[in-house]
């Protein structure tokens, strides 16, 4: 299993979409908290949770994509913003999200993306979180890492 939050969870999507384009075996799962997706940050979410998610802001996303593309490429190109990738033959996703973070629309077009293609993906949004609320010392935290928690082991010990 293979997991990854915000840019961590972009990584995670990239690994799994390099491992299926090179036809290597793929993680059993990936498990994504507040996963980074999309690089052209064009989503309403960007903007209309700007006042509520007090982790992110769109102004510092533009400046850290900036920096990590650093003209290697466009912002669409599926080597920076997985959720343009090819996810057919996807593995199993699980995806935590909070309600009121800019990064809510990356989650859940990435959710609909794999579907569309053919593969497993649950998304769980949490109605008060925030972007990576899961790392906070908070009893909605809690409840998060032990459903992370039981995805995990249902995961482990699923027949694959």
């Amino acid at each position: 299993i293979v997991a990854g939050d915000s840019a961590g969870g972009n990584l995670a999507l990239e690994l799994a979409l390099k491992l299926k384009e090179q036809g290597r075996a793929q993680p059993r799962g990936l498990v994504l908290s507040s996963p980074w997706t999309d690089m052209t940050a064009s989503s309403k979410s960007y903007t209309r949770y700007q006042e509520k998610d007090p982790i992110l802001t769109y102004d510092f996303i533009v400046s850290v994509r900036d920096a990590y593309i650093a003209g290697a490429g466009d912002p669409e190109d599926a080597r920076f913003s997985p959720l343009f990738g090819d996810f057919t033959g996807f593995p199993p996703t699980y995806i935590q999200v909070g309600r009121n973070e800019i990064l809510l629309d990356d989650s859940t077009r990435l959710a609909k993306a794999i579907q569309a293609a053919g593969a497993s993906a649950e998304i769980k949004i949490f109605e008060n979180g925030w972007h990576v609320f899961q790392q906070m010392p908070l009893p909605l935290a809690n409840r998060a890492m032990k459903e992370l928690a039981n995805v995990v082991s249902r995961t482990i010990y699923s027949k694959h």
